[in-house]
């Protein structure tokens, strides 16, 4: 069987990206989509050859970041996360993605490609994950496995994110040292509008 990771990272050379951007909407708070996950038919066709057969669907992809200093020379937190939630019409239901890291500043966020695990619906007969690298041009890569009639599926497919993105910074005006009265030196956030992103998988039978 080949390795989901393995062709996870393949995913930029074989990936039909299209990028959309929405208008805004919610900020960092992330939701499982109101719909129900749509069952497949009883005798399905398991080639994904017939147009519309294949699809990720990523919608509201949001970018978030912080970061905190106490004083002028000392790092409180930073940390940054990408969400969005993933369906893939050939699998049949959805999973929510969330990837999480931290740094000591914006440049060092989401630097090399780190697998995330995505939560999938209930029930549920495969794995997603997918990997976000920032920098030069905010590719994700996305995979997911299913079941189709008696044989198991892989999925995978990357795009680049067109982010529209505000960075809000606040400069504590009354900040003394050594005693500040455990206020704050300063706090950046940068929150990009979310967006949606449709992809077309290549798809191979694993076993």
């Amino acid at each position: 069987m080949l390795s989901p990771l393995f062709l996870l990272l393949l995913a930029p050379i074989f990936a039909h990206p299209t990028d959309t951007n929405n208008a805004c909407g919610p900020g960092p708070e992330h939701h499982r989509p109101p719909h129900k996950p749509h069952p497949r038919p009883p005798h399905e066709d398991c080639s994904y050859s017939a147009p519309g057969s294949r699809y990720f669907y990523l919608s509201n992809v949001t970018y978030y970041s912080s970061i905190t200093y106490s004083t002028p020379a000392h790092l409180a937190v930073a940390w940054a996360q990408l969400t969005f939630n993933l369906t893939n019409n050939a699998a049949g239901y959805n999973a929510v993605c969330k990837g999480q890291v931290s740094g000591s500043n914006e440049g060092d966020f989401f630097s090399w490609p780190q697998v995330f695990q995505c939560e999938e619906d209930a029930g549920a007969d495969g794995d997603a994950m997918f990997t976000y690298v920032a920098y030069p041009d905010h590719k994700v890569s996305v995979n997911e496995t299913w079941v189709c009639g008696k044989h198991h599926y892989l999925g995978y497919a990357s795009a680049s994110l067109n982010l529209n993105c505000k960075i809000d910074e606040w400069v504590n005006p009354n900040f003394t040292w050594p005693n500040n009265g455990g206020l704050d030196y300063s706090h950046r956030t940068t929150t990009c509008d979310p967006v949606d992103v449709p992809m077309i998988p290549a798809i191979v039978k694993t076993d």
